[in-house]
C-alpha cells in the first residue's frame, strides 16, 4: 500500500508560522499599510513565506501549514483585506506548494484559526462565522490542500462551527481530505470560556476527524 498521510506512522508536522515570521528579516515594503497581517506576505513578499516553508522540510516536516492562520474574510476586514480572501487563501497554498515542489512525501495543510472574536460570547453571530468558515475552506480546498487542520480553538462552539464547515466545504468541492483539531488549554486548564478537555472529547467524539491534539 503506498504510503499517505493517513496510514503514516510518524507525521512531524512543521513549526508555528507566524512566531517564525516574526524572528525572519521582512523589510516594511512588504507590510504596506497592512504591518501585523502575516496573511497579507501571501501576495506581498510570496518568496519570504515560501523560504519559511522550504526551511520546515529542510528540517524534517513531512506537512506544511498555509499562512492562513487568520484569512477568513472576518480576520482580514481588520486590515481592509476582506476582498482579498480568495486570493491570500490561493497564493497561501501555491506558496506551500512551491516548497514542497521537488520532495516526495510532503503534504499541505490548510490552517483555520479561531478568529479574533469569539461566537460563544456573541462577539460574532454563529452564522456568520460559519459562513466565514465555509469560505475560505472552499478556497483552501479547490487550491489543492491535503488537510485541514482546525487549530489553536479557544471556544467549542467554535470548534464544531469550523468542523461542520469542513465538512460542507468537502461535500461542496467534491473532495475529502483528514481533518485535524487542535484545541488551546489555559493554565486554568481549561479552554478559554470554560470547557474542559473531556467535554471536548465527549463533543467531538461523533466526527470524523483524523486528530485532536493541544497546541499553545
Amino acid at each position: 500500500m503506498p504510503e499517505t498521510l493517513e496510514n503514516r506512522q510518524l507525521i512531524i508536522f512543521d513549526g508555528a508560522c507566524g512566531t517564525n515570521l516574526q524572528e525572519m528579516a521582512i523589510p516594511s515594503t512588504a507590510w504596506g499599510a497592512c504591518e501585523g497581517c502575516n496573511e497579507y506576505l501571501n501576495l506581498s513578499a510570496p518568496e519570504i513565506i515560501t523560504e519559511l516553508h522550504a526551511s520546515f522540510i529542510q528540517a524534517g516536516a513531512h506537512v506544511l501549514e498555509t499562512n492562513t492562520f487568520g484569512a477568513t474574510r472576518l480576520v482580514l476586514s481588520e486590515y481592509g483585506l476582506e476582498d482579498q480572501m480568495e486570493a491570500i487563501n490561493t497564493a497561501a497554498v501555491e506558496n506551500a506548494h512551491r516548497a514542497i515542489a521537488d520532495v516526495p512525501g510532503r503534504y499541505v495543510a490548510g490552517s483555520l484559526g479561531p478568529t479574533t472574536k469569539l461566537v460563544s460570547l456573541g462577539h460574532v453571530a454563529q452564522e456568520a462565522l460559519a459562513t466565514d468558515y465555509l469560505d475560505q475552506l472552499t478556497v483552501l480546498l479547490n487550491a489543492g490542500v491535503d488537510c485541514i487542520m482546525i487549530e489553536t480553538c479557544q471556544d467549542l462552539l467554535q470548534v464544531k462551527t469550523a468542523m461542520i464547515a469542513a465538512f460542507d466545504a468537502m461535500d461542496a468541492t467534491n473532495r475529502d481530505v483528514p481533518v485535524l483539531v487542535s484545541v488551546t488549554i489555559e493554565q486554568t486548564g481549561t479552554m478559554l470560556v470554560g470547557t474542559d478537555i473531556a467535554a471536548v472529547c465527549t463533543t467531538l467524539e461523533p466526527f470524523p476527524i483524523l486528530s485532536l491534539g493541544l497546541n499553545c
